[in-house]
């Protein structure tokens, strides 16, 4: 009888542990606000981050000056955003998996303005449209 009791405690325990585990190995990620210092305070970073990659919205300041505000994900530029370049350019608009690509509007250093559809990079020429 004390046998029993002892087993059935024990097998009791022992459920409990497996849920518990189960719960905290399976349990969904959370995003949350992080500070990052990378490459010896090279790189900052403010920001959200999921999974340990910048996810969402966030900051990037490189040591040179050059620095990003806007949506992450995976750990690259992804959604709307800002780059401003430390030799003077800016974009303003859109990303995709780290290149430009989208509508957007690039304003170099000596203020000259290309606005429109960009992709990987490249600033698409407008097309004309037929009346």
């Amino acid at each position: 009888m004390q046998y029993q009791r002892i087993r059935i405690t024990a097998e009791i325990l022992t459920v409990i542990i497996l849920i518990f585990f189960a719960w905290a190995a399976l349990r969904p990620a959370q995003q949350k606000d992080e500070h990052y210092t990378l490459d010896q305070d090279r790189i900052v970073y403010d920001g959200q981050v999921f999974k340990n990659k910048f996810n969402g919205q966030g900051t990037l300041k490189l040591k040179k000056g050059d620095r990003y505000h806007g949506r992450f994900k995976d750990g690259r530029f992804d959604g709307q955003g800002t780059f401003i370049s430390n030799s003077g350019w800016k974009f303003e608009g859109h990303f995709s998996k780290g290149q430009v690509t989208g509508r957007g509007k690039l304003t170099t250093a000596k203020d000259k303005v290309y606005q429109g559809e960009f992709a990987n990079g490249n600033f698409k020429q407008a097309k004309k449209t037929k009346n």
